[in-house]
């Protein structure tokens, strides 16, 4: 999960933790410059082809959030993120309580306690 032309530092960890992973990013952002064609705060309500062969673009719907205001743009190509690093995501475990974990463990893995 990076740019090919923009790499994690090399002390990363294998499995970064999303801090780390929004750190990467807010980098990727200031090194390209590209921070002002990204709209923050604002779902996306539809994106779609535009299905004309001589000029095929993807419509994309969206509500600023803060505003409510709606909008629509037009683009050459899409990218999705869906934001599956922004919650850690952990399984329902039954008798979790009942795990002891070693202080290794805990330290391996501190996003987990």
């Amino acid at each position: 999960m990076q740019g090919l032309l923009f790499s994690f530092r090399r002390d990363a960890d294998s499995f970064l933790p999303h801090a780390k992973v929004r750190a990467y990013l807010d980098e990727y952002c200031d090194h390209f410059d590209i921070r002002q064609h990204i709209k923050f705060e604002t779902r996306v309500e539809l994106v779609e082809p535009t299905h004309k062969d001589e000029d095929k673009k993807w419509r994309v719907r969206y509500r600023e959030l803060n505003t409510g205001q709606a909008g629509e743009e037009f683009f050459d190509a899409v990218i999705v993120c869906n934001g599956h690093y922004a919650e850690p995501n952990y399984g329902q475990i039954d008798n979790i309580d009942a795990f002891k974990v070693s202080y290794l463990l805990k330290r391996v893995l501190p996003f987990c306690f």
